[in-house]
Order: structure tokens, then C-alpha cells, then sequence
């Protein structure tokens, strides 16, 4: 399982920082406030060419937005706070899909993740971690219970489909424990 892809760092960190480096405003349409900062519905052209189109308040992303991020690969289709990923969104990077919650820029809440290789993880997201829920591999087996680091960990039932095998118990670092 992917770790979530590439964190987003705002180009609007202090004020000191603003409009500095990789993700410096290029160019900006839309309103501004009267303090003359990027506030309402708008347009931002970074100068790595990434661009964010949505709501902006006293030049951080704040409200509804998507973030299209070209040096990533990834295009980020949700809500924002304080320059935050922060709320409901849909996030596809690098042949992956995650649609839920954030807090603070990390899955955090309910979510569902489809990884590159086609593996499904619905359920309870914590941190940017997978921590328990379901689990539907792309081979079919089945994998319901806890997870740490990206591993069953914790109380868990795993579903063999190729011969319809069952292993309920505790589970420790991918390893069936009993």
C-alpha cells in the first residue's frame, strides 16, 4: 500500500517564505482583498507548473479547490484549510486512488484507497495510515481487522480465495499468529 503519495507543502509558509521556490505564484487570477492577498475564487499557476484553481481566503487555499501537482503526477480534488488538505477530497497519484478524509494534510478518518497494483483498502485511516477495515486484494483474497506500518497487525480474519482458507485470530507484522 502506497503511504498517501507526496505530502503538499504551501508555498504560503510564513511571510518571509511567500512566493519563494518550487511552488512560488507565477501567476494569479482572480480577486484579492483589500490587503491586496489572493481571496476568493481564482486561478494560481505555480512556477514548478502545478496549478490550483478554487477557493483561496487571505492568500492560503482555503474552501473547495483542486491542486494539480505536474512535477508529482497527482491531481488533489477536495477541500482545504489553511493551506491544509483538510476535510472530503479525492487524491490520484501514481496509478492510485484514495477518496475520504484528511486532517492536517493526512488521510485521517473514513477512506478508501485503490493502490497501483488494484488492491482495495476501505475503512478507518489515521495519521495517513491504514488502521483497520477491509481489505480486498487484486487476487481476491480477503483480509478484514487491524493494520500497522502497512501490515495486518492486531485482531484480523484473512480469506484465501483460492481455496477458501481461513486464518481469525491475531496477526503481527503480515504474520498469522493464531
Amino acid at each position: 500500500m502506497n503511504g498517501g503519495g507526496p505530502n503538499y507543502i504551501s508555498p504560503f509558509n510564513t511571510d518571509k517564505a511567500k512566493y519563494m521556490g518550487p511552488l512560488s505564484v507565477v501567476t494569479y487570477e482572480g480577486p484579492k482583498n483589500s490587503e491586496n492577498q489572493m481571496h476568493g475564487k481564482g486561478k494560481v499557476l505555480f512556477a514548478n507548473g502545478s496549478t490550483y484553481e478554487g477557493e483561496l481566503q487571505n492568500d492560503m487555499l482555503n474552501g473547495y479547490g483542486v491542486l494539480t501537482d505536474t512535477v508529482a503526477g497527482s491531481v488533489y480534488s477536495g477541500e482545504f484549510k489553511d493551506d491544509m488538505r483538510h476535510g472530503q477530497a479525492v487524491f490520484s497519484f501514481n496509478g492510485c486512488k484514495y477518496e475520504g478524509e484528511y486532517k492536517e494534510n493526512k488521510r485521517h478518518g473514513k477512506g478508501k484507497e485503490t493502490d497501483a497494483d488494484g488492491n482495495i483498502f476501505d475503512g478507518q485511516f489515521e495519521n495517513g495510515d491504514f488502521v483497520r477495515g477491509k481489505v480486498f486484494y487484486s487476487n481476491d483474497d480477503i483480509y478484514v481487522g487491524e493494520f500497522k506500518d502497512d501490515a495486518r497487525h492486531g485482531q484480523g480474519k484473512f480469506i484465501r480465495f483460492e481455496d477458501g482458507e481461513e486464518f481469525e485470530g491475531m496477526w503481527e507484522d503480515d504474520v498469522f499468529k493464531g
